[in-house]
Formats: C-alpha cells, sequence, structure tokens
C-alpha cells in the first residue's frame, strides 16, 4: 500500500526561514504524530538557486519556451561546463540546508516511519517559489527510498462546482485531449507519435486551435488526460502562458470555466510537454485539478521528446504517476552530459492529498462527480456597550436583564432557523475528538477490504467482472471461510444483477446480508436494486446513510418504511447487528412506548435507542432529513481489523483463518479513496482523510451492539426545555 508524506514549509528562504510540519499516513491510518521542526534563512542557497537557474538559461539550442530569456555572453566560456559546476555547488549546499540540526528530527520521523522498499508520496507543501524550484528529487532520502518520489503543492485551493456527465467518453479506453500547439523551432510530431502508440487510449489530436475550440472541447467532452506540447512560459509574476498558435497566446485564467467543468467530468491528469509550467500549475491548482506533470525550466526539445516515451511507457504498463514519472526523470540522467540538468526539469504538483494514479484507474473510468461545498456565512453578535457607572444597582439590572432577554431571544430565533447549526455541529466534532478511551477496535468485526490491487488480481485470473468483485471471487472467499463458521458476513458491495448460478446455490446455506439503496428523500435518485427481485428481505439491509449539509455523517439510520427498489425495512448495519446478537447472545429487537403521548422505540436488550429527532442537539432539520429512525453515530477512534481479499484467496492466511474469522461479524467491501468514502467527526486538517463506507457500516454496527450489551453509551442530547434554559 502507498504512503504518503506531507512536508509543510512556511516560511521564506532569505529572511524567516522555515517552519516545518510532516505528516505521515498510510491509506486510511494517519500517524498518532505531527512532527514540526526548522530549516534556516540562508541567503546562499538562494544566491545558489539563483546562480544555477541564470547559467541554465545561458544554454542555447532548441526549447519549447515561448520567448527567449535575454541572456548575453561573449562565448568564451563553456556554457555546459559552467551549467554543471553551479548545478554541483546548488546540489552542495541543499544537501547542507537539510542536514540542519532544527530538521533532523523530521528526517529521522520520516525514515523511522517508512521503510526503503515501501511505495511513498512525498509531497512538498509551500506557496513559496523558490523552495518548489529546489531540486528536492536529489534529496538524500529520495536517493535512498527507490520507490519514493517528490511532488510539489501549494497551499489553498478552490472545488468544482459541476456534475460529472460522461456521456461522450469512451468507456473502454483512457480518454486522452492531446493539444499540439505552436511548434515554431520544434518537433512536436514526435509526441503526436508517441501518443499513437498507446493501444489502450482514445487520443483526439487539437493542432494549434483556436482559443474558442479548445473551449468547446473542454465543455462538451469528457477527459481523463489532457496533454499539451509546443510553447509555454511562466512571466516573472508567476502567471503561466500557452501558445495555442502562431497568433494566439493565453492563460489557463482564459479557460478556467472549461477546464473546471472538464475536471468535474473525470479529467484527472493534466502533462506540459513545455517550458516553465510552475505557472501553470499554480493556476491549475486553483481548479482542484487532482495532478500535473510540468517541467520546472526550458526543456530542450529531444528532452522533452524523450521524456514523454519514458513516461508513458511505464505509466501504461501499470507503474503509478509518482513511480512512472521517477523512472522518466532518472532516464533522463543519460543525456546530461549534452543537456545539463535534464533530470531536474520534470515534476509532480498536485493540491492536495491524492490516492496515487495509476493507468487502470484511468480505464476503468470510474470518476467521482465532485461535490458542491455548501459555504455558510456565520452573523457575528456585536458586544452590547457598557453603561456608565453612576447609574444605580436597580437600573443597571433591569438593563442587564432586558439585554439578557433579547440576546437569548435573538440566540433561540437563530438557532431555530437553522442559522447556527454549523456552529454546533462543528463544536460537537471538536468534543468527539477530545474524548479519550474511544481507541479500542472492536474484536468482533473483521473487514474484507477490497482494493485497487484485489481488482487487478481478479481481472488477472480471467475472472468476469461486472463491479468491484466478480461472482468467482465471491465464492472462492464464501468457500474460504465458511468453515470457521462466521456468525454473520455483509457484502457491502452494489450487486443490481442476478448472482451466477453456481453462487445462488451456495448463498442459501450461508448467514449473508446483502444490500440495495433506497430512494433518496431529498435528492430525488431512485435506487439501486437487490441482487434479485425475490431476494429474501430477511437478508436484505439498505445502505443509505444520512449526511448532514457540510457532507459529514453522524448520524445513522436504523430502519424506515421499505421503498420501491429496495424492500428493506432495516438498514444493513442494523440488520447485522441484530443477526449477531440474536446469534450469539440471544438477544432480540423489541418495541417499546416509553410514555402514552410518544412513539414506539427500539429495544434490544435492556438498552433504548431513542430516535432523533429534528430539533435534536445543535440540529434543525427538514422534514425529508428527519425522515427514518436515526441515531447519532459514536465513532471508535480506531476501526476493525482490516485484511485484503487477495490475502485470503491466495491462501497467504490459511493458518490465522480460524482465530481470524469464528464467531465474528464478516463484512465485504471495497476500501479505495475515491468510491463512497465519508468525512467523519474525526475528519479534520491535513489529517482529513474520508472513512470508506465500509469502514463507517462496521463503527455502526459496532455502536449498537456495545450499547445493547452496556458496553458502550449511545449519545444522546438535552430536551428543547432544558436547551432553552441553559442558553437562557
Amino acid at each position: 500500500m502507498s504512503k504518503l508524506a506531507v512536508l509543510e514549509l512556511k516560511g521564506n528562504l532569505n529572511h524567516q526561514g522555515f517552519f516545518v510540519t510532516l505528516h505521515i499516513s498510510q491509506g486510511n491510518i494517519t500517524s498518532g504524530t505531527t512532527i514540526d521542526g526548522y530549516l534556516p534563512a540562508s541567503t546562499q542557497l538562494l544566491e545558489d538557486l539563483i546562480q544555477w537557474q541564470q547559467d541554465y538559461r545561458h544554454l542555447s539550442g532548441s526549447n519549447r519556451v515561448l520567448k527567449p530569456y535575454k541572456i548575453k555572453h561573449d562565448g568564451t566560456i563553456n556554457p555546459i561546463e559552467t551549467c554543471t559546476k553551479s548545478a554541483q555547488k546548488l546540489l552542495q549546499q541543499f544537501q547542507s540546508w537539510l542536514r540542519s540540526e532544527s530538521f533532523r528530527n523530521v528526517e529521522l520521523h520520516l525514515r523511522q516511519e517508512l521503510k526503503p522498499n515501501d511505495s511513498v508520496q512525498l509531497l512538498i507543501r509551500t506557496t513559496n517559489s523558490e523552495v518548489q524550484a529546489l531540486p528536492w528529487h536529489l534529496w538524500d532520502f529520495i536517493e535512498q527510498y527507490p520507490q519514493a518520489e517528490i511532488a510539489l503543492s501549494g497551499v489553498g485551493s478552490y472545488p468544482s462546482f459541476y456534475k460529472s456527465n460522461l456521456e461522450n467518453s469512451n468507456p473502454n479506453k483512457v480518454n486522452i485531449l492531446a493539444v499540439l500547439g505552436d511548434s515554431k523551432n520544434i518537433d512536436i510530431e514526435s509526441d503526436r507519435k508517441t501518443l499513437n502508440q498507446l493501444t489502450e487510449a482514445n487520443v483526439e489530436f487539437l493542432v494549434e486551435p483556436t482559443h474558442q475550440k479548445l473551449n468547446d472541447i473542454l465543455y462538451e467532452q469528457s477527459w481523463d488526460i489532457l496533454f499539451f506540447a509546443g510553447h509555454s512560459q511562466t512571466e516573472s509574476e508567476g502567471q503561466g502562458i500557452l501558445r495555442l498558435n502562431s497568433t494566439t497566446e493565453l492563460t489557463i485564467d482564459e479557460i478556467r470555466y472549461g477546464v473546471r467543468r472538464s475536471i468535474a467530468n473525470g479529467l484527472q491528469l493534466a502533462i506540459f510537454n513545455s517550458c516553465d509550467g510552475l505557472g501553470l500549475a499554480h493556476a491549475l491548482t486553483k481548479l482542484q485539478l487532482p495532478q500535473m506533470i510540468v517541467m520546472r525550466e526550458a526543456v530542450p526539445d529531444f528532452v522533452a521528446q524523450e521524456f514523454l516515451k519514458y513516461f508513458l511507457r511505464a505509466f501504461s504498463q501499470g507503474q503509478s504517476l509518482h513511480l512512472a514519472q521517477r523512472e522518466a526523470r532518472e532516464r533522463l540522467q543519460g543525456m546530461e552530459k549534452t543537456y545539463p540538468c535534464a533530470s531536474w526539469l520534470p515534476v509532480i504538483y498536485q493540491p492536495s492529498v491524492t490516492k496515487p494514479l495509476n493507468w487502470f484507474d484511468l480505464f476503468k473510468h470510474e470518476h467521482e462527480t465532485t461535490s458542491t461545498e455548501q459555504v455558510i456565512v456565520e452573523p457575528k453578535v456585536a458586544a452590547p456597550t457598557q453603561k456608565s457607572r453612576t447609574l444605580s444597582f436597580g437600573i443597571k439590572f433591569g438593563i442587564v436583564l432586558v439585554c439578557s432577554v433579547l440576546v437569548s431571544s435573538v440566540v433561540l430565533g437563530m438557532r431555530s432557523l437553522g442559522l447556527l447549526q454549523g456552529w454546533e455541529l462543528k463544536a460537537f466534532d471538536h468534543l468527539m475528538r477530545l474524548r479519550s478511551g474511544q481507541n479500542i477496535p472492536d474484536n468482533r468485526i473483521l473487514i474484507v477490504k477490497i482494493e485497487e490491487e484485489d481488482i487487478q488480481a481478479q481481472r488477472n485470473q480471467g475472472m468476469k467482472m461486472e463491479g468491484s468483485l466478480a461472482d468467482q471471487a465471491l465464492l472462492e472467499l464464501l468457500q474460504k471461510i465458511s468453515p470457521h463458521q462466521p456468525s454473520v458476513i455483509g457484502l457491502d458491495i452494489i450487486h443490481d444483477f442476478p448472482f451466477s448460478t453456481e453462487l445462488q446455490s451456495h448463498l442459501k446455506e450461508q448467514n449473508l446480508i446483502a444490500i440495495c439503496q433506497a430512494m433518496s428523500i431529498t435528492s430525488k435518485l431512485p435506487g439501486i436494486k437487490p441482487p434479485e427481485e425475490d431476494f429474501m428481505a430477511q437478508k436484505l439491509g439498505f445502505n443509505n446513510v444520512p449526511v448532514d449539509v457540510d457532507g459529514v455523517l453522524r448520524r445513522q439510520f436504523l430502519g424506515m418504511p421499505p421503498k420501491q427498489f429496495c424492500p428493506a425495512e432495516q438498514s444493513f448495519g442494523f440488520r447485522i447487528a441484530q443477526r449477531y446478537l440474536e446469534d450469539i447472545h440471544g438477544m432480540k429487537k423489541e418495541w417499546v412506548r416509553v410514555s402514552p403521548n410518544r412513539n414506539k422505540k427500539i429495544q434490544l436488550g435492556s438498552q433504548i435507542f431513542p430516535r432523533l429527532e429534528r430539533n435534536a442537539g445543535g440540529y434543525q432539520l427538514s422534514q425529508g432529513d428527519a425522515n427514518g429512525y436515526q441515531v447519532l453515530v459514536n465513532y471508535r477512534t480506531t476501526s476493525p481489523k482490516q485484511v485484503n481479499l487477495r490475502e485470503i484467496l491466495s491462501g497467504s492466511l490459511e493458518s490465522q483463518l480460524a482465530g481470524l474469522i469464528s464467531d465474528r461479524i464478516i463484512l465485504i467491501g471495497v476500501v479505495d479513496r475515491n468510491i463512497d468514502t465519508h468525512p467523519t467527526p474525526y475528519s479534520k486538517g491535513l489529517k482529513a482523510e474520508e472513512m470508506p463506507g465500509v469502514v463507517v457500516q462496521a463503527h455502526m454496527i459496532s455502536q449498537i451492539i456495545s450499547a445493547a450489551l452496556g458496553e458502550r453509551p449511545l449519545l444522546s442530547w438535552w430536551t428543547e426545555w432544558l436547551e432553552t434554559l441553559w442558553i437562557g
């Protein structure tokens, strides 16, 4: 599994130095510690960087820069030798800077957390353009970790606001829009030939297009990769410019709406095989394009051609974007006698924490619609002015009382209108994160996770795939785990088509719960059918989850009336928890009436599950959002144990299966940061890892079982009159 290390630097190189923060994560597990350090100011490093840039720009030859750099020299000095020497001096100063005592703990922690054979993304996050220009790929750490690669990132990005529309895309190929710009003094036909060799790609070439033509094709069709070859440059103020043809130059901002629409339709990667592209990357960061490859400086035409060949060959054969970039970059070293620092030029730029992209992700064309974020403008109440101390005590008391009543009335009025809901929910999340004693995982649950590698393994074995889990793979999995007598098996995977005949006969013997999806009350989505129309309702649960307006998952359904597409009355999690409690503890669900004026409530054992009302706690839910039998989710900070599907099918866990499976709940689902993930109260800042749907279901199941057995309390809230009294 790929690991991500984020090194955030804030400051400047010549005066302040940089305050450094390191975060490390693996999949959905984030390192429990954040390491801080400091890199001192270094005017010498800055001078060496500027000198190298000047010497590099002295080099002559055909390159893809928009306008030649205005640099003079008399020809008596060998520019290649001069550039090579200044590069060596810069590298020595850079390595010395990274060995600063105040940075040592950061590098030590990095090496302790990561193994030399780990696949590692190292994200250098900073807005400082000078630091982004440094040769981070030559850091000793990268040299000693062959599966690691550097990516640059700015701070701050913006979401796309469009819905995905993939009607025009080719679902069986990787869709590439190749823009071939002005080719004056360079050979971009070589790039065309390289792209045409991609047998699993649908490449559409746009040769020297007009501004309108480029904008239209970004709007009207869906693309996985945007490629540009031609002339480009970053101006002194940091703005990137492309030359489309001999008369048209434009910035990313001039096509931002088309690019934003293309991103919403699934655009994952942009490759600018042109000069000086960091300004282009900065502009695309604001549009939230997931990943880009650009050249730091002017790139010689031949170097650009060879890089594209090396990169596409590695990437299309299954290497991740980062490792394909590293392989292509390192192969450029063989040209450095003629083209100094060629391997310094290509760099990945990505605005945020992103799953490592690979060719098969694009080939499957599993794009997520970028959600619209709602911005709530929170009103500020001005503090009342202080009255003169000469007022009598009685008058002052009366003023205080009147002000108290007025302020309380305003607060209660705002609260009833839902204007304070955003603040109150954020406060709830903060209090959830402050709790102690929540880090013990629920060992009654085992998650069999399906990752990209598991999907690819099924394809490699020739299994018929209609989703993320082939029927043959599910059958083999059940045959592996059934002899060890799991309590109940939950299949949290959409399977809205009939099971294979062999699998159907095997399922009759299994204590298995499958999912369907009820029509959404708020969005009016039609829902998802169960595997078969006559699938037993007792083996079915709906997997709908109520999501708050800020996208965070704080509530869960226990039940709702059956719908047209989904006949289940109980949620997937509640059905599994109830089955487990009945089989292992002999505990059945009951309906109780706690008072004559209240609706009946669910009871498991001695635990009553109070239904979440529309105005409970900080909520002011609409009637649609409050439908169904809902409760708050009491998350643990640690998720249940997870194993890979391929580990079980390959037999590598054979000796451990009895201990892992016997009398436990087995949940089967996809664990992928791009598919069915949800923010939770524990999602915050750089550690804002969204939780996969199957892991969310595990937490929900754990809460129900733990509450029924008296192990952990349910989350509760005050009655409305108590809250009014407290505010008053």
